[in-house]
């Protein structure tokens, strides 16, 4: 009796097992069938025979970067059975290539939406960066899917030009030879200034190209160079990333800077450059400012009627004449630097100098008797 009991436990451990393995086996299959039934996130509808996802959605800009006022070409697209293309999933609502669904941009519903080829286009003209997320639903069922894109809408640089003749110790747009004068990039983009990408300046009628071109260091300041005194007009040509530009003009006027200069003479009558003057020690020279053309001489600025100013000094030494003098004498001992600084009735000021040799005195000849 004992051992009847003993092998009907046995067989009933035997069945145990064996409707645990069954069991087991049954949770794998179907954990694999789900696994394989479950429809992919980006994909609306599914075929039931084949579980296959059926319909994906998608969407793009074309160009996905405008300027303000142009337009977009948004296009969904709608890809068939993208896991099985080989396989027919007409059944779902949507046959190969073409198919009608309910989508909508934005919230805008595109009512009866048809894709023709699995695409449907149409065009958008934002005037600020956008991003767009399209929905569609009834394709194979209720199920919804969307995406989004974003258009970015590229607003044109304002070219802008200002004048800054502190250099030039002037005001509003005048500069005067011989000193820098600066005009000021200030142009300005919506997009922020590092989308500007380069600069021009032109002063127009002066060449045939640009004086300035600006790529490294896009919002460049110009300073005019060498210019003769005259009225101007420059142009300021930028351009941003995607080749939307500006001009800006502006006049400026350059004038004659206020001009010091001397000749010297032993007579006060024939005058010859300080450079080339040998006095002796002690020998008095003749100093003048306002001997005609082509010796030197100084002159008033441009729009001054005259110079109000004269500063005679050695350098490194003592003033000798400050009274507004323009034809002083003086008597030097060593070699010297004799400099001459004017000013104007508009406050402008120039100087000059000159390095004068002083030679020793010849001896005096006198007469021995025998």
């Amino acid at each position: 009796m004992g051992i009847n009991i003993r092998k009907k436990l046995l067989s009933y451990k035997k069945s145990v097992v064996l409707i645990g393995l069954i069991v087991l086996i049954i949770g794998s299959v179907l954990l694999t069938v789900n696994i394989f039934a479950e429809t992919p996130a980006d994909c609306i509808g599914t075929n039931v025979s084949t579980q296959h996802c059926c319909t994906c959605l998608a969407i793009t800009a074309s160009p996905g970067t405008i300027s303000v006022g142009e337009s977009s070409t948004l296009t969904l697209f709608l890809d068939n059975n993208p896991d099985a293309p080989s396989e027919d999933c007409s059944a779902n609502g949507f046959s190969s290539g073409d198919g009608t669904a309910v989508c909508s941009i934005n919230n805008g519903v595109l009512s009866d939406t048809t894709f023709n080829d699995g695409s449907y286009s149409f065009s958008v003209s934002p005037s600020n960066t956008t991003t767009y997320t399209a929905t569609c639903s009834g394709i194979g069922g209720t199920k919804t899917d969307n995406v989004t894109v974003t258009v970015i809408v590229n607003s044109p640089p304002t070219a802008s030009i200002s004048c800054d003749p502190s250099g030039c110790n002037s005001s509003d747009c005048i500069g005067y030879t011989g000193c820098p004068f600066t005009l000021n990039n200030d142009s300005t983009d919506p997009d922020g200034e590092p989308d500007i990408v380069k600069s021009e300046w032109d002063i127009l009628g002066w060449g045939d190209s640009p004086d300035l071109t600006c790529t490294a260091n896009p919002l460049c300041n110009y300073t005019v160079q060498a210019v003769t005194p005259d009225t101007y007009t420059i142009q300021l040509y930028v351009e941003d990333s995607v080749g939307n530009s500006d001009t800006a003009t502006k006049q400026f006027t350059i004038r004659r800077e206020a001009s010091a200069g001397f000749v010297c003479s032993f007579n006060n009558e024939d005058w010859i450059s300080c450079d080339d003057i040998s006095p002796s020690q002690g020998q008095i020279i003749y100093l003048s400012d306002s001997q005609p053309s082509p010796l030197e001489h100084s002159s008033p600025s441009e729009g001054a009627s005259s110079i109000v100013s004269r500063k005679w000094e050695i350098v490194d030494g003592a003033v000798f004449s400050q009274d507004n003098e323009s034809n002083p004498q003086i008597s030097l001992d060593e070699n010297s630097t004799i400099k001459l600084t004017i000013t104007d009735n508009q406050g402008r000021s120039d100087s000059q100098t000159h390095q004068i040799g002083v030679g020793l005195p010849l001896p005096e000849w006198q007469e021995t008797a025998p």
